[in-house]
Parts: C-alpha cells; sequence; structure tokens
C-alpha cells in the first residue's frame, strides 16, 4: 500500500461532496483504496473511510453492478458502476496484503464512484485528505484514481488525480 496525501485545500463550506472515481471505461483496470481521513485542528469525519461495512463474506467482495458474492446494503458511501468493497484475501488482494486499516478496502473498475458529502468543515481553514492506495494483484497499470470535492460545483477541488495506481 501506498499512503498519499493531497495538497492543503481551504474549506468554502460546511460541507462538502467527497467523490472517488476512475474514468478508465472498461477492462480489468482496478485502484484499491482504504484508510480515507481528513486532517486539521477541525477534522469532519468521513463515515467508514476504511470501508469495514456492510462486511462482506470471507473471501469476497461486492460491486454496485453486482458482481462478486456479497452485498453493499448498508453502506455509508453512495457507490456505483464497478465501485465495491472487498474484503481481505480476495482475489483482488495483492498477495494477501492486508487492508491498512481493519479486513476491508474500496475498489473501482471501470467508471465505477464512491461519493459521500462531509459536514464539518470550518469555512477558511486549511485541510489535506490522504488515503492508501494499490493496485489489483499483479496489475501495474492501465488504472487511475480520481479524488475530488464538490465536482461539478464552482467550489470544485480536485485533490488527486493519480494516472497509474502502482503494486507497492
Amino acid at each position: 500500500w501506498r499512503r498519499v496525501i493531497s495538497d492543503p485545500f481551504t474549506a468554502t463550506g460546511t460541507t462538502a461532496t467527497l467523490a472517488l472515481r476512475t474514468n478508465i471505461g472498461t477492462g480489468d483496470n482496478t485502484a484499491l483504496f482504504d484508510a480515507i481521513t481528513i486532517t486539521s485542528d477541525v477534522v469532519p469525519v468521513i463515515a467508514d473511510g476504511g470501508f469495514e461495512n456492510p462486511v462482506q463474506p470471507v473471501n469476497n467482495w461486492e460491486q454496485a453492478n453486482g458482481v462478486g458474492g456479497g452485498d453493499l446494503t448498508g453502506s455509508a458511501w453512495n457507490i456505483s458502476g464497478g465501485a465495491g468493497i472487498t474484503r481481505n484475501i480476495s482475489p483482488f488482494q495483492n498477495g494477501g496484503i492486508p487492508a491498512p486499516e481493519g479486513g476491508q478496502h474500496a475498489l473501482i473498475q471501470g467508471t465505477g464512484s464512491f461519493e459521500q458529502t462531509v459536514s464539518g468543515f470550518e469555512v477558511g481553514a486549511e485541510y489535506s485528505l490522504s488515503l492508501s492506495t494499490m493496485a489489483r494483484q499483479g496489475q501495474n497499470f492501465g488504472n487511475d484514481l480520481e479524488v475530488i470535492l464538490n465536482e461539478g460545483l464552482p467550489s470544485e477541488i480536485v485533490l488527486f488525480d493519480i494516472s497509474e495506481v502502482t503494486f507497492n
């Protein structure tokens, strides 16, 4: 896993929509991520930034497009397309390397995405977002990961545009 930290950004409102997505169309182009946090003196809370809920079956996963053998009901995230939650030691795991936080992590394939509204920002305060990333087992290319606050709004901030999530 590789820990990445965004450049500092300034809050423009007390809430912001956090989006994690990829813009790669189809194919086996999986990006894995976990342990999403925002840091500052006044810390907004990202609900389930470790993707521990809902708990997936042992050695399994579920994606919003219906692929997998688990369930996404009750997740704090709005999950779409090829995005989903995977348990440690699933087919997405890099040689059994465990998630940096807990026993599960997120995955995105194709044009899948995760979104949630994050509250608790202080207008004018400076923040950074961090997360851990890793490519799918045996895969070193063909994936990307974008992390955006307030996508499509005048206050949009691109926190990350990682063009190649690597095997680390």
